[in-house]
Order: C-alpha cells, then sequence, then structure tokens
C-alpha cells in the first residue's frame, strides 16, 4: 500500500480546460518509460488512483498561476507503480500539460500505515466518484451496492457493507477533451467500521479512477508521514464543509 503527492509549480500562467485528462497522460507517460504498457492498461494492471490537481487550498483547478505551488495524490496496492514515478521524476523532474511545463519541486511519500479498524467507518471522496451504469449512462450516487460490489471486485471476494448512519454528497464535473463527467464529493458514513474499506484508499473507487475520479481517503488510515497525515486531515474536514459540518 503505497501513497505520493506532488507538489508542482507552473512555468507560467495558463489555463487548461482539461488539467485532469492531462495529468492523467503524462503521468502514464512517465510510468510508461519504466513499466510494459500492459502493467499499466492491460487486464492484468497495476490498479492505481490518480487524484485531479489541486491548489494548496486543495481546490481542483484549470487556472494556473506562474510559480504558484500545486499538488496531485497517486495512491495504489503495488509499489511499482510508485517507484517507477518516483524514479521517472528524480531524472526529468517536468511534467508537461497541453503546452504549460510544471517543476516537480516536492515528493512526499508514504507505505507505512496504522489501520485503526474501529474507526473505519467513513470514506471522504476527495474527487468526483460515479459508476458505470452502462456504456453511455454513469451514477453520480453513492449507492451502496455498488460500492460493495466495487469492493468485492478488488479484494475478490463478497463483502456486506453496513448500514449508513450519515452522509452528505453534492454533484461536481470533470471536463475532459470532448465531454464533461459529472460525479460526486462528500463523504459516507457507516454505522460500524469495516476494515475492509480501508482498500479504497489505494485504489479509489468507481468508474476511472485513474483519469481523476474516484479517490477517496478513509478515516482511520493514518500514515506515518506528519504532513500527508495533515493533508488527510485538511481534505476531511473539507468534505465535512461541504455539508455545512
Amino acid at each position: 500500500m503505497v501513497e505520493v503527492i506532488v507538489f508542482l509549480k507552473s512555468h507560467e500562467n495558463a489555463l487548461i480546460s482539461n488539467p485532469t485528462e492531462r495529468l492523467h497522460g503524462a503521468v502514464v507517460k512517465l510510468l510508461a518509460r519504466r513499466l510494459n504498457i500492459e502493467e499499466i492498461h492491460g487486464p492484468e494492471r497495476a490498479r492505481f488512483c490518480l487524484s485531479p490537481i489541486y491548489d494548496v487550498s486543495l481546490n481542483m483547478v484549470r487556472r494556473f498561476e506562474k510559480n504558484k505551488k500545486y499538488l496531485f495524490r497517486l495512491a495504489s496496492t503495488n509499489r511499482k507503480i510508485r517507484d517507477s514515478l518516483l524514479l521517472q521524476l528524480a531524472i526529468d523532474p517536468i511534467v508537461v500539460l497541453e503546452n504549460t511545463a510544471f517543476e516537480v519541486c516536492e515528493v512526499l511519500s508514504e507505505e507505512l500505515y496504522n489501520i485503526e479498524e474501529p474507526a473505519t467507518d467513513t470514506l471522504y471522496f476527495i474527487s468526483p466518484t460515479t459508476f458505470k451504469v452502462s456504456k453511455t449512462e454513469h451514477l453520480p450516487l453513492p449507492e451502496p451496492t455498488r460500492i460493495a460490489k466495487s469492493l468485492s471486485k478488488i479484494l475478490n471476494c463478497e463483502i456486506v457493507l453496513p448500514a449508513i448512519e450519515d452522509m452528505c454528497v453534492r454533484t461536481k464535473a470533470i471536463s475532459f477533451s470532448h465531454h464533461v463527467l459529472i460525479g460526486f464529493v462528500g463523504y459516507l458514513k457507516f454505522n460500524e467500521p469495516l476494515r475492509e474499506l480501508a482498500y479504497l484508499h489505494f485504489t479509489g473507487l468507481g468508474y476511472s479512477t485513474a483519469r481523476g475520479f474516484g479517490s477517496v481517503l478513509v478515516r482511520g488510515v493514518h500514515p506515518n508521514e506528519k504532513r500527508i497525515k495533515e493533508l488527510h486531515e485538511k481534505f476531511s474536514i473539507l468534505e465535512k464543509k461541504r455539508c455545512g459540518n
């Protein structure tokens, strides 16, 4: 189980209409220099979750200012994904989105976590999350049966979720080159803990987690790295504030 926070600075002022899609392309390109394409896109691919780009206040952004700091998060159950990305960024610390160059100015990485099992009862959706219903339909709602189905598929065993105790979500969109896809952000709390939820912290949830959707933080998953832990707390507070909590 691994997690990386990458801090970037833009070399110029820029407006990028689809930064999440551009980030996905840039990260896959970096990984492909170290991994076989089947390990990234094939049926046996290493699962990873890539967030959108945020400013330091943790707002998703499309407009970038010169020399201002931004960040994105990548999490995975496979260390090869993390190690390949870090090695390539160490060799060439420039990420190009559209025609704008971003310099990697800092990287935080973690692989040691304390799972506080009695606290694993809440999911924080820090990027828009949606479930694919059909080829042309998506469901931007935290439907328990679809959450259970996704988690069961990840763990290759049947998972039964506890009842929902509290929930507050809002819709939010991500723009792609030729379409806009709507998901939900916010939080979902169950009436009792479920240790297996901790896996979603590293795999994400729902549709297209490698393209900015479905980034999830799980209450009770504590990284040892202090600054990553602080970012988790800020993200969690932000999702609660969306609902006035």
